[in-house]
C-alpha cells in the first residue's frame, strides 16, 4: 500500500482544519507503516489509540465550526464522521483483544476515507466557512 499523505490538494484554507488534516495523515500512515511491518495487535495499541484520540478531538472542531456558523450540511457530515469512528473502535477493540486477524484493511479505509472525506465533504465545508471570512 503506498503512503497515506498529506499535500496541498488537500487544503480546504481554513488553517486550524488543515493543522488537523496534516496530523490525522501522519496518524494514519503511522498505522499503514505498523501493519506493513506485521507488528501483533497489542504493539500498536498506543498508535491506534492516539488515532481515536485525535480523531475525535478533530472531529470535534470541525463540528464546533459547522455549529457555530450554521452549516446547513452538517448532519450528514457528522455521519461520515462517525462511520470513521466506528471503523477506528473496531480496530481498536481488536488491538485490545490482541486478535491475531486484525483487520488488514483498516489502513486502506483510512487512505480511501481520509482522502475522499477531505476531497469532498470537507472541502465543501471549507469553502462554505471561507466565504465567511473564516481562513
Amino acid at each position: 500500500m503506498t503512503h497515506i499523505r498529506w499535500d496541498e490538494s488537500l487544503s480546504v484554507s481554513v488553517a486550524e482544519i488543515d493543522e488537523q488534516h496534516r496530523r490525522l495523515f501522519a496518524l494514519a500512515d503511522t498505522l499503514r507503516a505498523m501493519r506493513e511491518a506485521c507488528l501483533a495487535p497489542h504493539e500498536m495499541l498506543a498508535a491506534v489509540e492516539e488515532f481515536c484520540d485525535y480523531t475525535r478531538h478533530h472531529f470535534a472542531t470541525e463540528e464546533r465550526y459547522m455549529d457555530a456558523y450554521e452549516y446547513a450540511g452538517m448532519d450528514a457530515h457528522i455521519q461520515e464522521h462517525m462511520r470513521c469512528s466506528l471503523r477506528a473502535v473496531d480496530f481498536l477493540g481488536q488491538c485490545l483483544a490482541d486478535d491475531p486477524q486484525l483487520c488488514e484493511d483498516f489502513p486502506a479505509f483510512l487512505k480511501s476515507w481520509l482522502e475522499a472525506h477531505v476531497r469532498g465533504t470537507d472541502m465543501g465545508l471549507g469553502a462554505y466557512l471561507n466565504r465567511r471570512g473564516v481562513a
